[in-house]
């Protein structure tokens, strides 16, 4: 049995999504989708808002501070609010927290770390 805070629905998005690739949620309003054609997503917290882009994963950290995300070439990209930067560096599946992001590589599947 699950516990904790009560559902949260999310209304659909304006048009229909593919097959989600990859989904983060950090809170009720801090909420990303990547779709299966590489398509961002945010919720506002009243509604999707389609972000500039693309990607295969995305992560959101605790109370949305930290948006990391990877492209299909693996290159790791940190949204500012506004933009993606590149980060150096190459990771095949994402995810991030207090600061940190944390991935693998494909080539040797080992675990790595980096301070944003």
């Amino acid at each position: 049995m699950l516990t904790g805070d009560a559902p949260v629905s999310f209304p659909a998005l304006p048009t229909p999504l593919p097959w989600r690739a990859s989904v983060s949620v950090a809170d009720a309003s801090n909420f990303w989708l990547v779709n299966s054609v590489g398509e961002i997503y945010r919720w506002t917290g009243a509604t999707w808002v389609r972000v500039p882009g693309g990607l295969t994963r995305v992560a959101v950290g605790a109370g949305g501070r930290e948006v990391v995300g990877v492209n299909s070439a693996g290159e790791i990209y940190a949204w500012d609010g506004a933009t993606w930067h590149r980060i150096p560096g190459a990771l095949n599946e994402i995810d991030c927290s207090a600061g940190r992001i944390i991935g693998t590589v494909k080539a040797d599947q080992k675990i790595y770390h980096l301070t944003v």
